[in-house]
C-alpha cells in the first residue's frame, strides 16, 4: 500500500504477524495502531510518512528495523514497549521525534536511530548494553543512564565542525552522579575523555570530574569550565575560569549568552583589570544585566566608580 492508502487513522488487525519493507513508505495516514501478532516492523516501513503523528506499536514487536520511521517528520512522541530489543540503525532518522520513551528490556540503539530528531532528553534503561555511533542527535542535552554502556563515546561525540555544533554540552547522569560532557572533542583526546567518564560513573570514590579541558572549542571549555565551577567549585575548572576569562567573557557577549556571562562575573574569578576591559563590550552590545554585574564586582572589589566612569 506504499504511498497509496488514502486513510487517515489506521488500525492493523489482530493477527497480522509481519509489515514489510516499505509496506506504508510514504502514506498519508495520521495515526497507526499495530497488533500485538506483529513481532517485526521491517526496513523502511513507515519512512517518509510525514503526517503520522501518532503511533501505537504491538506488545510483542521485538526490533524496529533500519529507517522504519525514517522522515516521519510529524511524529513528535513515541513509547518503546518494553518487549523491543533493539532499534536498529536510522529508524527514526529526520523524524519530528521530542519525545521518546524507552523501558527495561531494550538492549541496543543502532547507528543514528534518534538522530537529526529534537529530542532534549534520554534516560536509557539497565538493560542498554550497546550504542551505536551518532545514535543520538546533536540536541541532546541530557542524558540518564542506569548502567555505563559501551559505545558511549561513539553515541555522545559529534565530529568537530564549522558551526555551533562545537560548543553543544550534555548532561549526563550515572550512577547518582553527573558531569558535564563536551559533545566535540579533538580526536587526540577522545579516547582519553571517554575514559575519564567510564571511570568517573564506575568508581563510587570519585565525586567530581573535570571535562572543560577535552571540549574542542575555546568557547565551550569556557562554557563547561563555568558550569562546572558553579556545580562542584572544581578546582581545575576555577584555574581554566582565571586564566581565559578574557576570551570566555568576548565570547559570551558575542553570542549574546548574557546570562551565562553574569554568572562568570559574579564567581569572582575575572580580575578587575579584565572586568574593566569588558564594560564597553556589554555597554556596545546592549547587556545591561551584565553591565551591572561588572560594576558590582569592581566595587566589591575596591575599585571606585570615578576610575571605572561607567554608571546605568
Amino acid at each position: 500500500v506504499a504511498g497509496s492508502l488514502g486513510l487517515e487513522h489506521v488500525v492493523i488487525p489482530e493477527g497480522v504477524e509481519k509489515l514489510g519493507h516499505s509496506a506504508f513508505r510514504n502514506c498519508k495516514m495520521k495515526s497507526i495502531v499495530l497488533p500485538d501478532s506483529i513481532d517485526r516492523i521491517r526496513e523502511k516501513a513507515f519512512c517518509q510518512c510525514e503526517n503520522l503523528k501518532s503511533v501505537k506499536l504491538g506488545n510483542n514487536v521485538d526490533t524496529i528495523e533500519d529507517g522504519a520511521f525514517a522522515e516521519c517528520c510529524s511524529l513528535k512522541h513515541i513509547d518503546i514497549p518494553a518487549g523491543i530489543k533493539t532499534i536498529n540503525n536510522y529508524a527514526f532518522f529526520n523524524s519530528g521525534l521530542e519525545s521518546i520513551e524507552l523501558h527495561e528490556g531494550l538492549l541496543c540503539l543502532g547507528r543514528k536511530a534518534l538522530f537529526g530528531t529534537n529530542i532534549e532528553s534520554v534516560h536509557l534503561p539497565a538493560s542498554v548494553k550497546k550504542l551505536e555511533c551518532d545514535c543520538f542527535g546533536s540536541n541532546l542535552k541530557e542524558l540518564t543512564m542506569e548502567t555505563f554502556p559501551s559505545g558511549f563515546g561513539a553515541a555522545c561525540t559529534i565530529a568537530p565542525g564549522p558551526f555551533d555544533v562545537n560548543d553543544k554540552i550534555m548532561k549526563v547522569y550515572c550512577n547518582e552522579k553527573y558531569l558535564y560532557f563536551p559533545r566535540s572533542i579533538g580526536p587526540s583526546m577522545s579516547s582519553d575523555a571517554i575514559d575519564e567518564v567510564e571511570y568517573f560513573f564506575k568508581n563510587p570514590r570519585i565525586k567530581t570530574v573535570s571535562m572543560c579541558k577535552y571540549a574542542f572549542s575555546m568557547s565551550c571549555q569556557g562554557k563547561v569550565a563555568l558550569l562546572e565551577c558553579l556545580d562542584f567549585g572544581s578546582w581545575p575548572a576555577r584555574e581554566h575560569i582565571k586564566k581565559y576569562s578574557y576570551y570566555i567573557l568576548s565570547d559570551m557577549i558575542r553570542e549574546g549568552s548574557e546570562k551565562l556571562a553574569a554568572k562568570m562575573v559574579e564567581t569572582g574569578l575575572v580580575s578587575n583589570d579584565i572586568l574593566q576591559k569588558m564594560l564597553p563590550k556589554a555597554e556596545n552590545a546592549e547587556m545591561f544585566t551584565l553591565k551591572a554585574y561588572i560594576l558590582n564586582q569592581l566595587n566589591l572589589s575596591g575599585v571606585s566608580e570615578e576610575k571605572v566612569l561607567y554608571a546605568i
